[in-house]
């Protein structure tokens, strides 16, 4: 009877962890892409590892500091990899929609390039795609907080984008998406090295015949 009870407590248990909601904090295009993982009040950072941090810290010598004007900070990651990735985001969050809540969307488009008028279109390219899409995001997620702002810059020399996403969800969607996102990036980083290094397929071709 005792054992059963302890049984019945630790499945009620494993249950209830599985119902809690958690949630993750993405942030691209700062100083350096972060990964967050929050449960409740706590937060741990799943990318970059903090291993890899301590290593390139102490790894190399102190170099001596000389004081200089402070610089501001600049935000903007690469479009073209942001853009191989979105089709993987845009299917995962598909398969949860209305079961994910979005608590903060901050995106941020800045059009730059040495074509002065490329980059005027690119703004206004950019304001009409964020007018279209908007609503189209609320209806299929749950929006807390949104912040979404274009701009210009003709001292870029390309494009950049700027994105904090905070989004919350049960334990098992997240171990559910978590899984399914897993499997699909590793199958698209395997294709990006063959593009890069087309001699690695040709000779996992060689090894399996």
């Amino acid at each position: 009877m005792i054992a059963l009870s302890i049984v019945g407590g630790l499945v009620l248990l494993v249950l209830l962890l599985l119902m809690l909601r958690v949630g993750a904090l993405i942030e691209y295009g700062g100083k350096e892409s972060l990964l967050f993982l929050r449960v409740g009040w706590f937060h741990f950072q799943l990318a970059p590892k903090e291993e890899r941090k301590k290593e390139e810290r102490f790894s190399t010598k102190k170099a001596e500091k000389k004081p200089g004007p402070s610089k501001k900070r600049t935000i903007g990651g690469s479009i073209q990899t942001l853009k191989t990735l979105f089709p993987l985001f845009l299917e995962g969050f598909g398969r949860l929609r209305r079961k994910l809540q979005v608590d903060l969307l901050h995106l941020e488009y800045v059009s730059g390039g040495e074509d002065p008028a490329k980059v005027a279109i690119g703004f206004g390219r950019a304001s009409a795609v964020f007018g279209i899409f908007l609503p189209v995001l609320e209806n299929t997620f749950h929006i807390k907080k949104r912040m979404l702002r274009t701009g210009l810059n003709y001292d870029q020399k390309e494009s950049s984008i700027y994105l904090k996403l905070s989004l919350s969800l049960r334990v098992y969607q997240g171990i559910s998406l978590a899984l399914w996102f897993g499997k699909a990036y590793l199958k698209w980083k395997e294709e990006e090295e063959k593009k890069e290094n087309p001699h690695l397929s040709k000779e996992g071709d060689s090894l399996a015949n």
